[in-house]
C-alpha cells in the first residue's frame, strides 16, 4: 500500500473488521517520508478506534527510507530543523530526506570536481565529473552512499513493524541494503512475524509444487479469433 497515514488507518480497520488480520495475510505500507500532510504512521488518534487500530497495526509492516542513528545524522537533522524554525516554516511539514539527499548530491559533485581538477581537468569538464560520480562508494550523511554504472544511487530501505503488541510500539526490525541486495534483522529486535502469527496456507502450497505451467489468458486481438 502507498497512501496517507489516514487512509491506512483505514484500510487496517477495514481489513481487522473483515477478519483478516488472524495470520493469514501480511500488509506491507510504503512510507518514505513523514510529514503532517502524509501521516506519521501512528496507528494512534485519540478517537474511539484507537484499540481496533492497534491490534491492526500489529500485522502492518512498513518500508521506508533506511533509518540511521549516526550521530552526525543527528547533529545534522537538528540544524535542518533549526534553520527551518528560523525562516518561520513549519517544522512538522519538512521532509528532511530531500535535504538528506540534496546535501550528499552535492558532496558527490564536490568530491567528483576535485578528482578532475586534480588530473588537469576544469569544472567545465563536464563529462569527465559526470564520469567520476559512478560505480563508486562514498560517506553520506546518513551513512555510505553508492552509485551504479548508470549514476543511479542504490536504494536502502528499513522496514519498521510492531515489536510490542501491548504498548503498540513501532520500531526498526530490519534493513535492507540495496548494493549488497542483503536484508538484515536489528539485533535485539522481537521480530513481529513469531511462531503463530502467520500462518502458511498448505493448499495453496500444494497447487503451485506440481509444475503445472501457468495458463494464458487475453482478449485476442484483430484477426485472432
Amino acid at each position: 500500500m502507498c497512501a496517507s497515514g489516514d487512509t491506512i488507518r483505514n484500510i487496517m480497520l477495514a481489513a481487522h473488521r473483515q477478519g483478516m488480520t488472524n495470520g493469514d495475510y501480511a500488509f506491507f505500507n510504503i512510507e518514505l517520508f513523514n510529514s503532517s500532510s502524509y501521516g506519521n504512521g501512528s496507528w494512534r488518534r485519540g478517537d474511539k478506534h484507537d484499540l481496533e487500530a492497534k491490534k491492526a497495526y500489529s500485522y502492518l509492516q512498513t518500508v521506508t527510507l533506511l533509518r540511521t542513528v549516526k550521530p552526525e545524522f543527528e547533529k545534522f537533522s537538528l540544524e535542518v530543523k533549526s534553520s527551518v524554525q528560523k525562516q518561520g516554516l513549519h517544522e512538522d511539514d519538512y521532509a528532511n530526506m530531500f535535504v538528506e539527499g540534496f546535501h550528499d548530491a552535492i558532496l558527490l559533485y564536490a568530491l567528483a570536481l576535485q578528482e578532475v581538477l586534480k588530473i588537469g581537468f576544469s569544472k567545465k569538464d563536464g563529462e569527465k565529473i559526470v564520469q567520476q560520480t559512478r560505480n563508486r562508494t562514498y560517506e553520506g550523511i546518513a551513512g555510505p552512499v553508492s552509485i551504479d554504472a548508470n549514476g543511479d544511487r542504490y536504494g536502502d530501505f528499513s522496514v519498521i513493524g510492531m515489536t510490542d503488541p501491548e504498548a503498540g510500539t513501532q520500531e526498526v526490525i530490519g534493513d535492507y541494503f540495496g548494493k549488497e541486495g542483503r536484508f538484515e534483522i536489528r539485533p535485539n529486535v522481537k521480530y513481529p512475524w513469531s511462531h503463530g502469527r502467520l500462518r502458511l496456507d498448505d493448499s495453496r502450497v500444494s497447487e503451485h509444487t506440481n509444475n503445472t505451467p501457468c495458463k494464458s489468458y487475453g482478449i485476442p486481438s484483430k484477426g485472432q479469433r
